[in-house]
């Protein structure tokens, strides 16, 4: 899933792009391998102002329905329904929604009455990023898992309803490099999971010095090196090419594997999907890093395997590296 802001605000892009540019730049995301693009309108970064539900689609209906006519499978990253809507309508086939239903509750309604793919995210308490979790990993999945329920009484098949862990939102750099390090968690519970890691703050313990978030692309890869054993659905990445080439390094490496068992915590839900809907099949597990800086992403990720609580989050006291944490989709 590539990423394709059409925000004047990212905290991952030092430019604006024009209309004209943001569809060159979807093109251009599809022509390197992206089986979805991503569009969001709205920046969810720390700080960032909430902007009307009328300047949201304005940004964005012009650029999906550029790319829709030139065949590219586009997503919406939102969390309006009127916002979900009118980007279904132009063509898009998946809602990316980081509150989870939270934010607009009807949202989960218009997702699947377009039988639509939807993104549920873990995010807490939306557009507050204080850290208050104890054991993320166990807590970010009872959440999940109890959000699902709620999305799929809404009318949202299981086979379309796509699970993320929310990296960066309202989570530390400890409990970001935790949730990844106990990926098959979230897995367990039995639908496809997206990703979405690129250039967030927490990357940046890798590094030997001070980064930009656009100095952080070797460590997203790296991570996405370290999620392949994991088979996860998708990936969503600022940079493509190089993510594909690491998942077909990893699928070329890989030998040929028995169907293994389903695992015996699948939220009971998660049976009833037969297949998977194409329309909404993106890349299906990363893969391998070229760099010093991936296996350093390697190397944070196995001090993170024995998951620990933290208390740097409590009561919203910020960890020393997270005191601004990048938990934006923009």
């Amino acid at each position: 899933m590539g990423i394709l802001n059409v925000t004047p605000d990212s905290f991952a892009e030092p430019t604006h792009r024009t209309t004209a540019q943001a569809i060159a730049f979807g093109l251009s995301l599809r022509n390197q391998g992206a089986a979805l693009v991503d569009v969001g309108a709205e920046s969810t970064r720390p700080g960032a102002e909430r902007v009307s539900e009328a300047e949201e689609i304005a940004r964005a209906l012009p650029v999906i329905d550029a790319l829709v006519r030139a065949g590219v499978a586009v997503s919406i990253d939102t969390v309006r329904a009127s916002v979900a809507r009118a980007a279904l309508q132009a063509g898009a086939v998946l809602v990316n929604d980081v509150s989870g239903g939270l934010v607009d509750p009807k949202i989960l309604a218009v997702a699947a009455q377009y039988e639509a793919g939807y993104v549920l995210q873990h995010w807490r308490t939306p557009f507050d990023h204080r850290f208050t979790h104890t054991d993320v990993v166990a807590e970010t999945c009872a959440e999940l898992s109890e959000r699902a329920t709620i999305a799929i009484r809404a009318g949202i098949h299981p086979d379309k309803l796509i699970l993320d862990p929310g990296i960066g939102f309202g989570k530390n750099t400890e409990q970001n490099w935790a949730l990844v390090a106990r990926a098959d968690a979230i897995s367990a519970l039995g639908f496809k999971v997206l990703w979405g890691v690129s250039r967030k703050r927490f990357l940046s313990v890798v590094y030997s010095h001070p980064t930009e978030p656009w100095q952080r692309d070797a460590a997203s890869a790296g991570v996405t090196a370290l999620l392949a054993g994991r088979r996860v659905w998708a990936v969503r990445t600022h940079t493509v090419a190089d993510h594909v080439n690491a998942i077909r390094s990893v699928e070329a490496a890989r030998p040929a594997e028995v169907t293994r068992s389903a695992h015996a915590h699948r939220h009971p839900e998660a049976n009833r999907s037969p297949r998977a809907s194409r329309s909404t099949e993106a890349i299906r597990s990363p893969g391998a890093s070229r760099s010093v800086d991936a296996v350093r992403s390697a190397d944070a990720l196995r001090s993170a395997q024995v998951a620990r609580s933290t208390t740097e989050g409590i009561d919203g006291v910020p960890h020393p590296d997270d005191k601004a944490q990048d938990g934006g989709h923009a």
